[in-house]
């Protein structure tokens, strides 16, 4: 079985988050996760994956401009690995 690299630190997902508040209902928490065309390197484990930030990328894309932080090419940092699954 093969997965994604052991990337030595933690992995950042480029996510988006949304409170939605109406009178009389339940508050609603809303999250999604944004994804991309996968890696050559990994496509054929699936044709999508998450949007990853380098820790440069973190607060570009919080608090500056987002659209460079996600544009920016992981393939030099990230790569197949093989690991057997735990049963």
């Amino acid at each position: 079985m093969s997965g994604v690299k052991e990337y030595g630190s933690l992995l950042y997902f480029a996510g988006l988050y949304n409170i939605e508040t109406q009178p009389d209902k339940p508050i609603k928490h809303n999250f999604v996760i944004l994804t991309k065309p996968a890696l050559q390197s990994i496509a054929h484990i699936h044709d999508r994956m998450p949007v990853i930030l380098n820790r440069e990328g973190i607060d570009e894309w919080l608090y500056g401009d987002g659209i460079k932080a996600i544009q920016r090419d992981l393939e030099s940092e990230l790569k197949a690995v093989a690991f057997s699954s735990m049963n």
